[in-house]
């Protein structure tokens, strides 16, 4: 099973560590280790994975939106993402 952290302080001088965040959940997931960061706002995404279904790096997370301007870090298994699939190729 992947792993998923986050930290957000609302404190400004508070220095999150992605060391000590990717750490805490490595032993969750062999197949990639990322972190995504704002420090703007205090906020860090972690994500281990371990992959099931899609074995490529396309998987690989936290995910950002084509504009970058969303994230998200996602563990789960979407059972009928082939019908899914299906309906959103155009």
């Amino acid at each position: 099973m992947c792993g998923i952290a986050g930290v957000f302080s609302i404190k400004n001088n508070v220095e999150i560590s992605s060391y000590d965040l990717i750490k805490r959940i490595n032993h969750r997931g062999p197949d990639n280790l990322d972190i995504w960061k704002d420090d703007y706002v205090n906020l860090s995404f972690g994500h281990a994975r371990l992959s099931i279904q899609d074995l490529s790096s396309k998987a690989n997370q936290p995910m950002h939106s084509s504009s970058n301007r969303y994230v998200i870090s996602f563990n789960g298994e979407i059972y009928n993402h082939y019908e899914v699939r299906k309906k959103l190729i155009i």
